[in-house]
């Protein structure tokens, strides 16, 4: 009945309920009254019920065995406003990667000794589960080739100027140190030989070329550990924006992967300073923005090794 206040009066725009409270005695008025009361009540739970299996749909798919990307430019996520885990009927922990928990000014921290220039050696050990979605994210991730290929390029890490509030100082036998954080547009550029994006004021965003469209990068979930004599790390969950391709056109797809890596320094034969680096990566199902966090489709293992130049 549209905004119309439902008295009465209001009644007498439905024909033939305008007709039956001109013949019938005011009994009936009042009984046409509740008629449609009712069924407004009705049209109210049968919405209800529409969202409510909505609900229990997207709950079904994420748990099942059909990945199903999430269209960037489709509805917000159903649950888990504001990146804040929350428990999502039928898969359990669900992460809403629409949305961010980083705290600013705050990145991975390595030790003030790996400042500059590295080489990186990194060979994928394996790979289990939906090999499509490792080597998606592989790809999206800066590899190239092969995702079985041993990879070989330059990478670097810088020390923040103070001014900018970056939080990079550590404790190590009892001394406070700057921490340097990696470049990661620099390492993506040297890794794909393209075009990229990334400052350390904003550490959370990186965005590069490829093939003629645009990766967006961002971390919406990070904990870090810090350097100490035991090794140094982070647990980074990023939300990957890719252009779809195929019959979806200039649509993006939204995708979920998770990147632990943890560090220990070590020397080579020849008694130089090198870095050696364990990593697992994992996909996980997103649809509405919402990313299935406890059930990953694939999980990667590599090794990286860092030497210097």
């Amino acid at each position: 009945m549209s905004n119309e206040e439902l008295t009465i009066g209001s009644l007498q725009n439905y024909p033939l309920i305008s007709y039956l409270m001109l013949e019938k005695p005011s009994s009936f008025r009042l009984k046409a009254f509740w008629f449609l009361l009712a069924l407004s009540f009705r049209q109210t739970n049968a919405l209800t019920h529409t969202l409510m299996d909505r609900r229990t749909v997207v709950a079904s798919l994420l748990s099942s065995s059909v990945a199903v990307p999430s269209i960037a430019n489709a509805a917000t996520g159903i649950q888990g406003s504001g990146g804040v885990v929350a428990r999502v009927e039928g898969i359990g922990g669900g992460f809403d990667i629409t949305s961010s928990t980083t705290i600013k000014g705050k990145d991975v921290i390595f030790p003030a000794s790996m400042a500059g220039l590295w080489k990186c050696r990194r060979v994928v050990t394996s790979v289990e589960g939906d090999t499509g979605q490792a080597e998606l994210a592989f790809k999206n991730l800066g590899g190239t080739g092969p995702i079985k290929d041993i990879e070989s390029f330059q990478t670097q890490f810088i020390l923040p100027k103070e001014e900018l509030g970056v939080q990079n100082t550590y404790e190590f036998e009892s001394l406070d140190f700057p921490g340097v954080v990696l470049d990661r547009g620099f390492e993506m550029e040297s890794r794909r030989s393209c075009r990229a994006s990334w400052t350390i004021e904003n550490p959370d965003l990186l965005r590069y070329e490829n093939d003629g469209s645009d990766v967006e990068i961002v971390v919406v979930q990070r904990k870090v550990e810090m350097p100490s004599d035991k090794g140094f790390g982070f647990s980074e969950l990023y939300r990957i924006t890719s252009s779809a391709g195929g019959i979806f056109g200039v649509n993006t797809v939204q995708r979920a992967v998770r990147v632990q890596r943890r560090y220990r320094r070590a020397l080579d034969e020849a008694g130089n300073r090198t870095v050696e680096g364990l990593e697992i990566q994992k996909t996980y199902r997103v649809l509405d923005g919402i990313a299935g966090i406890e059930m990953p489709t694939s999980t990667t293992k590599s090794t990286i090794k860092l030497t210097r130049n």
